[in-house]
């Protein structure tokens, strides 16, 4: 795979549902004002330290990054839970959309099972898929971020206490953690298809690429008050633009839950396999279960305490071997 096509992968890899739908620019970045540009630029360069750290110690997989000893078992339960949470938030949301855009009966329930399905499939070569699932994602984002801009709104101006400043700058860098790890799985199989001196430089472009995208998408929420509380700010812009916004939001939202999906499935499966018999299975099984159990509406508060504690993990020392290039693991069926 090209260099393009590898950032694309990545890029496909952290822009989820959430990202899509405006929902996690606006409780991250926009609602802090002008403050919100330096947060973007807190979380990118967090962002850019974690792909290279997970690229170079994750080139014979995901073991690569969970420390030695009995602490490993700790870490590696949380890594877990973050990725099921997300497997299973995504796989909610495919059949939300499938509910809203198609007039048929129990729509919700086969979205949730084929898009499912498909992507445990797609996991099995996330590469090449994320790449190309990523040149169209990313188009139809930075388009639909364009079109916004036309939209005229009420600009967010906070005034932010040095307390208010350090707590908004945590939530950022917990915002750079829960995208580093749900990408793990990614990030591990594309440090271990690249030379060694290319990783620097796939890194630092994909963090750019990320930074560049999140301004952009800041540039628009900043300047739409109206929309701080919000579920889905970017659905409801782009429903100025009628039908065609509503399927255009419909369809980089459903692309966004794939990549974030094959992404979160990739890495589950990769840590399952260590212990368990046919883990992609049972990586399934997990996801639907939480999917059905509705904890999607959990992943808002989640995810950024698990993103902070997985950045502590990365500051914890590694299994020896770790960073060095070895044969990669086999995953049993």
């Amino acid at each position: 795979m090209g260099e393009m096509g590898m950032i694309f992968c990545i890029m496909g890899a952290m822009i989820g549902a959430g990202f899509a739908s405006g929902r996690e620019l606006m409780q991250f970045f926009s609602r802090y004002g002008g403050f919100s540009w330096v947060l973007i630029l807190i979380s990118g360069i967090t962002i850019q330290i974690l792909m290279l750290q997970m690229m170079k110690n994750g080139k014979n997989g995901m073991q690569g990054l969970i420390p030695s000893g009995r602490t490993g078992i700790f870490c590696r339960g949380v890594i877990c839970l973050l990725l099921i949470a997300a497997a299973g938030s995504m796989t909610a949301a495919a059949g939300e959309l499938a509910a809203l855009t198609l007039p048929i009966h129990a729509a919700r329930w086969m979205g949730m099972t084929c898009t499912l399905i498909g992507c445990l499939a797609g996991s099995r070569y996330p590469l090449g898929i994320m790449g190309h699932l990523g040149k169209i994602l990313l188009p139809l984002l930075i388009g639909a971020f364009l079109l916004c801009m036309r939209i005229p709104g009420e600009e967010i101006n906070t005034e932010l206490s040095a307390c208010e400043m350090l707590l908004a700058s945590v939530k950022a860098i917990g915002y750079a953690g829960m995208n580093g790890m749900l990408s793990a799985g990614i990030l591990c199989e594309a440090g271990a298809a690249c030379e060694p001196r290319g990783i620097c430089r796939k890194a630092a472009w994909a963090a750019g690429a990320m930074i560049a995208v999140l301004f952009l998408g800041n540039g628009v929420l900043v300047h739409h008050r109206e929309l701080q509380d919000a579920p889905l700010p970017m659905v409801i812009l782009l429903q100025h633009f009628g039908k065609p916004g509503y399927y255009l939001s419909a369809g980089v939202l459903y692309l966004a839950v794939v990549t974030t999906l094959i992404a979160a499935l990739q890495g589950l499966t990769a840590m399952l396999g260590e212990r368990l018999s046919f883990p992609r299975i049972i990586a399934g099984l997990l996801s639907a279960m939480m999917a059905l159990a509705g904890f999607e509406r959990i992943v808002g508060m989640a995810y950024p305490g698990l993103g902070l504690i997985c950045i502590a993990i990365f500051l914890l020392p590694k299994k020896k071997g770790g960073g060095l290039i070895q044969p990669p693991v086999h995953i049993p069926e």
